[in-house]
């Protein structure tokens, strides 16, 4: 009788799995977000992952490293250990038949080729006739706007003062007299500061409305200190635009350790300045917000604010763009000064860089440059006291390190890109590039992309186009066998999704227009495939399919793609969903549009390889390796 039950739950569950064919994957990857090839540890990491991925039937690598823009450029003593430990890496896939995919061209967080190999090809943003004057033989911001509109004296509380249910100068605050209350003694051990306490539960905020005049740059500080403050972490400064809510600024002053600034907001820590600069684009009304968002903690866990500063940037991260120089003329405009003669070079050539050295690019803040007025010579045309209106891009981070995108409109940007494949591709040969598009926050607005007459999403799509075509140029097409053909290349998705940042409406950061992103997918070619970071969206996954039953996506859908799905491994049933709606979606062709998944962490979790393998071939078949 028991055997006869046994037999019968074997019928039923090879009844089961008949009714429901496996899909056929050609990849299994694995994202590796944490290469660092200077570093011995993380490269026996990133060996350890690998054997750990090919034993459980992977058979890719995506192989993240921010080193890759400028290893070449580096000591020869860097260089020599970086390619050493990038060859181990290589290698382990070579003998365990993986491809490996290294990141190139990664449009969202440029800070690595711009500190190391070229500042002035960063996205620019303008500054229009902002007033300066001659002061002590230097160029300094104008203490007043000589048009006393907007922000025309510098903003500067200490809180001492508060007026009814705000800090004086304030427009609003959150929990006044419960979460927030003044306090002393303030910075320096005197006056009094703002304490912010019991945010368990909700928000420890405030802002203020600010009049300000369009295209200027300003430079916000702030002096904090905690105690035991465990929401440290979210602790910001927020610029937005009344008018249309888009952030102008979205600084979190705590970034893994980041300690640019000074330090970077900790737990418990004594007075330290923090600094952030933001440009007011086309607006004249800002809402200046500072505070912590989602807090926690009671009466005991403690953070004081004090002399919030708000004033005119001068020359700090200034980009020297050869078709649109810094400009300085008399109040009237009739008068051009002359670099050189009436002042010394404002910003830095293409070629004075630090290698190595990411703060050298004044990401964050760093003390505007000192630019000199020889007022002695009798050349200059400039005097002590005069006024003039300077013009210029500067370059600004939004977010986190490494925030700040390369000009997209910029030629030498893609001599820069194709430089870094060439270096690559001698030095270790890979089957093709991941090319990190991703949470592009910046663009459209500095005086290149202005004059291309093209939108941001259309400035993207002629970026991607170049960019395959220069793996192209690197890698000869080839069939190795198993259904591979080279060069494989991948690209994230969200920002050519019109379900993710590519949508058609609403502002997306510091990027010009609403919906900017649209019309990028135009650049996507059939021979691309998506690393589907939206994969739980089933709109996403027919989108890229090209094949979607929405109907407003007819007209706008990009040439099909093959999808590879980005799923979270710190959970192992996230490919549950994205994959059982992969199973419903086809190309055009009839064809699955979904041929890959990748184990896809940020939390630095790569434990749940083997469970999420195994999660995968209830839905797949385990795909080839390499021949």
């Amino acid at each position: 009788m028991k055997r006869a039950v046994i037999s019968s739950l074997a019928i039923i569950f090879a009844l089961s799995s008949s009714a429901r064919a496996l899909m056929p994957l050609q990849y299994l990857m694995v994202h590796w977000q944490d290469g660092n090839m200077l570093s011995s540890t993380a490269t026996d990491a990133g060996v350890a992952i690998i054997d750990t991925a090919a034993t459980n039937g992977y058979n890719g690598f995506v192989w993240e490293d921010w080193h890759w823009e400028w290893y070449f450029n580096q000591s020869p003593t860097d260089k020599a250990t970086w390619l050493t430990n990038a060859q181990r890496i290589r290698n382990e896939c070579v003998a365990k038949k993986m491809v490996y995919l290294p990141a190139m061209a990664a449009m969202g967080a440029t800070a690595s080729l711009l500190a190391n190999v070229n500042r002035n090809l960063a996205e620019g943003f303008p500054v229009k006739d902002a007033p300066m004057v001659v002061q002590g033989g230097q160029l300094v911001a104008a203490p007043t706007d000589p048009n006393g509109a907007g922000l025309s004296t510098p903003f500067v509380c200490t809180f001492d003062t508060a007026v009814g249910n705000v800090p004086d100068g304030w427009t609003y605050i959150d929990g006044w007299g419960t979460k927030s209350s003044l306090d002393a003694p303030g910075h320096g051990g005197a006056g009094s500061c703002l304490k912010w306490c019991n945010l368990a539960g909700g928000n420890g905020r405030m802002y203020k409305t600010i009049s300000v005049q369009p295209y200027r740059a300003y430079h916000a500080s702030v002096w904090i200190k905690t105690s035991n403050f465990t929401s440290a972490g979210a602790t910001q400064i927020q610029v937005l635009a009344v008018s249309t809510g888009q952030g102008l600024q979205q600084a979190t002053l705590m970034s893994n350790g980041d300690t640019r600034n000074g330090t970077a907001v900790q737990v418990t820590q004594d007075w330290t300045q923090y600094d952030v600069v933001f440009n007011t684009l086309s607006y004249t009304q800002v809402n200046f917000y500072i505070g912590t968002w989602g807090g926690a903690g009671n009466a005991s866990n403690i953070m004081w604010l004090d002399d919030v500063t708000i004033a005119p940037l001068g020359f700090c991260g200034v980009i020297r763009k050869s078709d649109s120089p810094p400009r300085v003329t008399s109040p009237d405009g009739k008068t051009v000064y002359m670099e050189g003669r009436d002042y010394s070079q404002i910003g830095r050539d293409d070629t004075d860089t630090a290698p190595g050295t990411a703060s050298d690019l004044e990401l964050i803040y760093q003390p505007p440059q000192t630019v000199t007025v020889p007022t002695a010579s009798p050349d200059c045309k400039l005097h002590e006291g005069d006024q003039v209106l300077v013009s210029y891009n500067h370059m600004q981070e939004i977010g986190g390190w490494g925030q700040i995108c390369g000009c997209m409109s910029e030629m030498a940007l893609y001599d820069a890109i194709g430089n870094e494949l060439q270096n690559v591709q001698a030095d270790l040969n890979p089957p093709g590039y991941f090319m990190a598009h991703d949470e592009m926050r910046e663009g459209g607005w500095d005086d290149t992309c202005t004059r291309s007459g093209k939108t941001p999403g259309q400035i993207l799509a002629d970026n991607v186009r170049r960019c395959q075509a220069m793996v192209r140029k690197q890698i000869p097409p080839s069939s190795p066998g198993n259904g591979f053909r080279f060069p494989i290349m991948l690209v994230w998705s969200d920002m050519f999704d019109k379900y993710h940042n590519a949508a058609l409406t609403g502002n997306y950061y510091l990027v010009k227009g609403t919906g900017p992103w649209q019309n990028s997918w135009k650049g996507l070619t059939p021979e691309l495939l998506i690393l589907n970071w939206n994969s739980a969206s089933a709109n996403s996954q027919k989108w890229f399919s090209g094949n979607s039953n929405v109907g407003t996506d007819k007209a706008l859908q990009p040439v099909p793609c093959k999808q590879i799905l980005s799923c979270s491994g710190d959970s192992v049933t996230s490919v549950d969903g994205p994959l059982a709606t992969a199973a419903t979606i086809k190309n055009l062709d009839g064809s699955n549009s979904v041929i890959g998944v990748c184990y896809t962490t940020w939390s630095g979790n790569y434990s749940n390889l083997a469970a999420f393998s195994t999660e995968v071939q209830r839905y797949c078949t385990l795909p080839p390796t390499l021949p």
